[in-house]
């Protein structure tokens, strides 16, 4: 059973080796992690000052993981991942600024929306995010597409396995980056 703790590593039972690429199993490592009723990721403060924590950038370092991915949780002052729990925890706004910096030597690369829907159609990992810099950004998970529309997984404050761009994102929707791995 996948820890609520959320700095510690996920049970996982779905991997997608690189080797092993495809749509189905893209959708089977998403949805082990049952995001849209998991107390993993479920708003509660967790660290005590009365602020509501969400998880996004949590479940996609989970979701990763599945993949063979890295999207670190915790990094290293260089910037390599660090093991949980010893290294500097990224939140959201993070984890897009790793992106940026970072993530090109890990396989990432920033792509268009419709390169992004492609790759996960492909069955690789890719992700959309959103650097607030008035608060709290976001990243949401690809998943394959649905009738040509991009489709994503989410922890936040709306928890799902599957819906739109404007459902996790609203009208931040243009300001939006989309990466994509290897």
């Amino acid at each position: 059973m996948t820890p609520t703790n959320v700095r510690k590593p996920p049970d996982l039972t779905s991997y997608s080796a690189p080797q092993h690429r495809s749509a189905y199993n893209l959708v089977r490592v998403i949805e082990q992690f049952h995001v849209g009723t998991s107390e993993r990721y479920r708003v509660r403060d967790t660290s005590g000052d009365g602020k509501p924590d969400t998880f996004c950038n949590i479940f996609a370092s989970d979701v990763a993981l599945g993949m063979g991915v890295v999207l670190p949780h915790d990094v290293l002052d260089s910037g390599d991942p660090a093991e949980p729990m010893h290294g500097k925890e990224l939140s959201a706004n993070a984890t897009v600024r790793w992106l940026r910096q970072h993530g090109p030597r890990y396989g990432w690369q920033q792509v268009t929306e419709g390169e992004a829907r492609a790759a996960a159609d492909e069955g690789r990992f890719a992700v959309v995010t959103w650097l607030n810099v008035a608060g709290s950004g976001h990243i949401a998970v690809l998943r394959p597409s649905e009738a040509g529309h991009t489709m994503i997984a989410q922890a936040g404050r709306s928890c799902f396995e599957k819906g739109t761009l404007a459902q996790g994102f609203g009208g931040h929707s243009l300001e939006c980056e989309f990466w994509a791995n290897e």
